[in-house]
């Protein structure tokens, strides 16, 4: 789900406390409400109402568009045009007319929102919205955006455009999945043997994306599960790296052939033992895996080089006794346990020593030894190892939060790997750190890398992280109001996990926990599209859940006591739990809080 999807639901009201802050050359629709002795009128603007002295005569009830203008010593509003008439569109044609703008379904379209709305807008604010208007085919969509950004004062660019467009138009996870695909696709191309010669940093780059990616959006998998998927994959395409690497770690015995190997795996996946109690073929222990290449994981590039250095030195001379049909000398065998040991098992878990020791006796072992390092040497086979062992322990680490604890350390850690605090760290950190390493740092690095790589999917992702951190704060003297959009398989749910927040502020500054409100915006495997509103008002918290499953009413009654003991835990009450039907859902309004003065002498405009 994405917000564009639900921009009909229930949703919090965009701060508007106080008097429309008009500025000189914007123009509003307006209404006079009472006339005054001396030339005074109370008129309507935005919602809010002000005392204006008039210059012109105006006619009570009468709607009039009005331009702000600036003397030395107030704001002047100036009339365009006649009263209005009932007949809306022809007076928003007028309004077009008079500021030289053609009258087109779109720009009409665009215009009414704003004066439905009362959002006072200034010419150059309307042109350049109309203007990026042209040539797009949502145009009732696009005039939303457009219509978000002039409420806000966003800069009217393409670039705030297409990153608002974008986040409302799909998913984080959507863009995430479809950037995974893409990627995978680069790396295959990049890879292959008539590309050797392209540049390293950026194939890095694009296994860094993947990574990422992979451990935002899938949700938790033991390390048990992903080697026997690896394992399969490599067998049934005949390849025996893994067979390989495992054999010269002393995982599997000297005894068991590729062919047997093969067989067992085989077996075992035809009878459907992969339950964890099963016994894993060969007698593989995937715990021990799993620690000996975590730790090879904690120096990974000191690993490699190690590894490199080793087979450069060796290669040549194994190749050469193989070549001529010799066995390695008892010289050289010593020779090359001695560098094992002293350059290959600082890497290994000193526990693992004793098992690599027994294999170093015969030189068969040996070779076997020499295999899987090889093997190793290919960095497809190590990449992917050594990620399933780092996620498994860090996914081990978040399985055993609370439900609570998982879903703030998801966010936190979401936050961040996508990069939505990337320019607040840019600017507030003395030495950014690992800026580089979150998802849009990433995509900055990828974009304009490689000419004959496709950059549209990379700057689609790009645009709809941008347009997210866009809209997750408006903060005022007395109001905060934040919307966050987030990845949320890993919590189990089926797409992006979306929620507004509003809260007053109290005498310092900081959110008043009495009185707030939260909407939470979900896509449930069984529940399907589910909306939660949270209102909290003098800590009491009554809520209304939106979902058409039948007999959600009944079910939810078990857990009411354990919601209630909760919130009592926290000094909150429930005052009461609604369910409706996702039909019933209010319209998408934009709230304003009147603003009226009691006295009718002041002037607050001159007209």
């Amino acid at each position: 789900m994405h917000f564009s999807k639900v921009s009909n639901m229930p949703s919090l009201n965009p701060i508007r406390n106080g008097p429309v802050p008009l500025r000189s050359g914007q123009i509003i629709q307006g209404k006079v409400l009472k006339l005054y002795p001396e030339n005074k009128a109370e008129i309507s603007l935005g919602g809010n109402r002000f005392v204006a002295k008039l210059e012109v005569g105006l006619e009570l009830g009468a709607r009039y568009h009005f331009q702000v203008t600036a003397n030395a010593s107030m704001l002047q509003l100036r009339v365009l045009g006649d009263q209005l008439k009932r007949e809306e569109t022809t007076n928003l044609a007028k309004l077009l007319k008079s500021l030289g703008i053609k009258s087109s379904k779109q720009n009409l379209q665009l215009l009414q929102l704003l004066t439905n709305y009362a959002i006072p807008f200034d010419k150059a604010e309307l042109q350049s919205a109309i203007q990026l208007l042209k040539g797009e085919k949502n145009s009732g969509l696009v005039s939303m955006v457009l219509f978000e950004m002039i409420l806000k004062k966003l800069p009217i660019t393409e670039s705030t455009f297409q990153s608002l467009l974008a986040s409302k138009s799909t998913s984080i996870s959507e863009e995430l999945t479809a950037l995974k695909e893409h990627s995978s696709s680069n790396l295959n191309f990049l890879t292959s043997e008539n590309r050797r010669n392209l540049d390293r940093h950026f194939v890095n780059t694009e296994r860094q994306l993947l990574e990422m990616i992979d451990k935002l959006t899938e949700k938790p998998v033991s390390f048990r599960d992903g080697l026997l998927q690896y394992i399969n994959t490599q067998n049934k395409s005949n390849n025996d790296a893994m067979y390989r690497i495992l054999k010269g770690l002393g995982f599997i015995s000297h005894k068991v052939d590729f062919t047997t190997w093969v067989k067992e795996w085989s077996h075992f996946t035809g009878k459907n033992l992969t339950n964890p109690t099963n016994q894993l073929p060969i007698q593989l222990n995937d715990r021990d895996i799993l620690r000996v290449f975590y730790h090879i994981d904690s120096r990974r590039n000191e690993f490699t080089k190690a590894v490199q250095l080793f087979l450069d030195k060796w290669t040549p001379r194994i190749m050469l006794q193989q070549a001529t049909g010799n066995a390695l000398s008892g010289e050289l065998l010593n020779s090359l346990q001695s560098e094992l040991k002293q350059h290959i098992f600082p890497f290994i878990p000193q526990n693992h020593h004793q098992t690599l020791n027994s294999l170093l006796q015969s030189q068969q072992n040996i070779l076997a030894v020499y295999r899987g390092l090889q093997a190793l040497n290919n960095g497809e086979h190590l990449d992917h190892i050594l990620r399933l062992a780092r996620t498994t322990m860090e996914q081990e680490n978040f399985l055993e939060l609370s439900t609570k604890e998982k879903f703030i350390e998801h966010i936190r850690q979401s936050y961040t790997m996508l990069g939505l605090d990337y320019e607040h760290r840019l600017v507030t950190e003395k030495v950014p750190s690992n800026l580089q390493q979150t998802i849009k740092g990433l995509l900055l690095q990828l974009i304009g890398g490689q000419e004959y790589i496709s950059q549209d999917q990379y700057s689609r992702l790009l645009n709809v992280i941008q347009g997210v951190q866009i809209q997750s704060v408006n903060d005022t003297a007395t109001f905060v109001q934040a919307a966050l959009q987030l990845p949320a398989e890993r919590l189990g749910l089926v797409n992006d996990l979306a929620l507004e927040f509003e809260g007053k502020k109290n005498e310092d500054g900081e959110i008043d926990p009495d009185y707030c409100r939260i909407i939470f915006y979900l896509e449930l495997e069984k529940l399907k599209e589910t909306v939660i509103d949270v209102n909290i008002q003098q800590r009491a918290v009554a809520i209304t859940v939106f979902n058409n499953t039948k007999g959600l009413p009944v079910i939810s009654k078990q857990f009411k006591e354990n919601l209630e003991t909760g919130l009592d835990a926290l000094n909150y009450r429930l005052s009461s739990i609604q369910f409706r039907k996702l039909k019933e859902k209010e319209k998408h309004s934009i709230g304003q809080e009147a603003y009226r003065r009691d006295d009718s002498q002041g002037v607050d405009f001159r007209i």
